[in-house]
């Protein structure tokens, strides 16, 4: 009984003394690391706009080799957010007749 004392009462200690070092120090936990982001924000917007961009070239030699017409990033995101309110009626639908049935608890 006395060595699970002491082996427990060992563990809580370490235990608070860590918690208590992470609470009272002033560096966070990535300066503590020394770790940082390999991308910042702006360089991630800037990969986003690139990668549309490669989507909707790529999207439009397709169209132009079967003969269709070429579409501009506002049209593309325009399609993009008619197909996103779509799978939001159809995601509502699904989950309304669901609650009809009883196999979900409605306010789900």
């Amino acid at each position: 009984m006395t060595f699970a004392i002491i082996v427990f009462g060992g563990i809580a200690l370490v235990l608070v003394a860590v918690l208590a070092a992470a609470r009272y120090s002033s560096k966070t936990g990535p300066q503590i690391l020394d770790w940082q982001p390999t991308r910042s924000f702006e360089q991630e917007i800037e990969l986003e706009s690139d990668d549309v961009e490669q989507m909707i070239a790529a999207r439009n030699e397709r169209r132009r080799q079967r003969g269709d017409d070429e579409i501009s990033e506002h049209e593309f995101r325009k399609e993009v957010r008619l197909e996103e309110q779509a799978h939001r009626r159809r995601a509502a639908s699904y989950r309304d007749d669901r609650e009809e049935t009883g196999e979900i608890s409605p306010g789900r």
